[in-house]
Parts: C-alpha cells; structure tokens; sequence
C-alpha cells in the first residue's frame, strides 16, 4: 500500500463515531486484525489494507453476497446499460440537490467496489466522501482502487458516522435486499442534516415485464434470488414517508433490451402511453430512483 493511502486511512480512524449512537470514536478503540479475528472486544477491527471493520469478522454475509451477485462487481459491466443508467440517474439527481463542495459530505450506503462512489466524488469536487459496505472483499477493491475515498466495513442499519453529518445519503439497490426497511431508512435520517436529501434506487416491482405477468394472473418474478422483496413506487413513497422523509422526485431512464422485438417495443411504448394517460404511479423501467429530502419536523432517531 501506497504511503500516502495508509496515512489518509489513519487519519480516517479518527473520524468513526461508534455506530447507532453517534459518539465519538478514536483510533485507540480499534485492534489489529488478528485480535479482531479471535473476538477481543473492541468497537472495530483494522484490517492489514488499512481500512477499519465494524462487522463481526465471523459474518461472512456480506461476501457470500459479493461472490454470488454478479451484478455487485461493477468495474467488468460498468458500460453495461443497469450501470449506466445507475450512474447517470444517480448523478442527475445528486446535482438536483444543489449540494456542492469543498466541505460537503456524501455517504454511500452498500457501495460495493466504490464505483458509483467514485463516480459521484468526482462530480463534486473537494466533497467529502465516504463509502460502506458489508463486504470485505468490496472494500479491499474499493480501497485498492480509489484512494481519495475513505471506505470502511460496515452493516448499513448501523453506520459509524456522527449523527447529523452528512449532506446527502446514497443507497443504491439495497432496500430490497433488508428485512427491516424503515430501520434502514431510520438510520440514514439519523445520519443527515436538519435538510439533507436521500439518493435511493431499487427495482420497481410493476415494471413491464411483471405487469404483464400481473395482468396474466401470473405471480411477479424478482430480479434476485436474494430480494427480500420489491416495491411498486407508492409503497417506497410511503416507507420514504414513515422513515422521515418527503419525496421530491422519482426518475427512471427508459432502456429496452437489445434482443427485444419490434412488437415487444411497440408494447411498451403503447402501455408507457396509457399510463401517462390514466396517470398511474407504476413505472415499467426495472429501477427506479427516488431523491427524497429530510421532514425537518420529523423525530430525528436516537
């Protein structure tokens, strides 16, 4: 590891807050990786790469889930169309915000390898950014790959970082993937400013393919053997809602596959016409984004 790297992961160590309380954590409460390994107690393991572990070493979860999900590793698909338009919605509705640095925070939840991540510090200039996963392995790519980043390990739900701090929270395609979404939701409104936004994507449960199933009296099929379950559009609204949060808008860019065929096209553009027409929420793109804004009225979480 670069010399430069291992100084800015120190220095990061300094800036945890001990996760689902906010308070202050400095590099003393950390032990080494083998410590960590046999379960000395401590608030986080340091792994040999330098970067800071706040899950059980034991849990293999987050990289059970790397290594089956191929979607997750990003740098080989990256100009696939999923991750372009993940990239650009994204990126569109970050500038929506109006949040600018230097000196502005920006939290990616479940950031995998830390392209999306990348991808948006380098929109914002001088931000600071930060990226987290439940994934070891994510992290040591992240951390290999983009040094300007600080990246740590850690479970989403419980994020050590100071309450209040960060001006924009990221979290792509993970909802569906967590039994308990308001706790998600809860943590990420304890993590942002009095008028912070929420960057949140996941599949959308009605989209075409699936409605048409729907209105065949066939049971909706998952994008993921892994999805705890998907959600039409209204039902993410009212959980943003009960979460803390009001929608400000949704945005999904329309791709249609390569190898459909032109009545397939002609389908979707007919049904995408109706919609409009009867004002329906679904949406039959198969993600959508949503950038919601902190209720300033609503209970921040303890």
């Amino acid at each position: 590891m670069k010399s430069s790297q291992t100084g800015s992961k120190a220095l990061a160590l300094n800036r945890f807050s001990r996760p689902g309380t906010g308070e202050p954590l400095s590099a003393g409460d950390g032990i080494p990786w083998e410590a960590w390994l046999r379960g000395a107690p401590a608030e986080f393991g340091v792994h040999p790469d330098g970067f800071a572990v706040f899950v059980p070493a034991s849990d293999a979860a987050g990289a059970a889930q790397y290594e089956e999900e191929d979607s997750y590793k990003v740098a080989g698909s990256i100009e696939s169309p999923f991750h372009r338009r993940r990239f650009e919605d994204a990126l569109h509705l970050l500038r929506k915000t109006g949040v600018t640095g230097p000196g502005a925070c920006i939290i990616d939840a479940g950031c995998g390898e830390g392209d999306l991540t990348e991808h948006l510090r380098r929109a914002v200039p001088g931000s600071e950014m930060w990226g987290f996963d439940s994934s070891i392995p994510a992290i040591q790519e992240a951390v290999r790959r983009f040094e300007e980043i600080q990246f740590a390990v850690a479970d989403a739900h419980s994020i050590p970082r100071p309450s209040g701090s960060a001006d924009v929270v990221v979290c792509t395609n993970l909802l569906e993937h967590v039994p308990s979404p308001v706790r998600l939701l809860s943590e990420f409104r304890r993590l942002l400013k009095r008028d912070g936004y929420l960057i949140l994507s996941t599949p959308s449960r009605f989209r075409f393919e699936n409605l048409l199933r729907s209105w065949a009296g066939l049971p909706v099929v998952f994008m993921s053997n892994l999805h705890v379950t998907e959600y039409t559009v209204d039902q993410v609204v009212e959980l943003l809602r009960f979460g803390g949060f009001r929608t400000v808008c949704r945005l999904s860019t329309p791709v249609t596959p390569a190898e459909w065929s032109w009545k397939w096209r002609l389908a979707k553009r007919l049904l995408t016409w109706w919609m409009r027409r009867t004002h329906s929420a679904h949406v039959l793109e198969s993600t959508v984004f949503f950038l919601a804004q902190v209720e300033p009225d609503s209970p921040r979480p303890t």
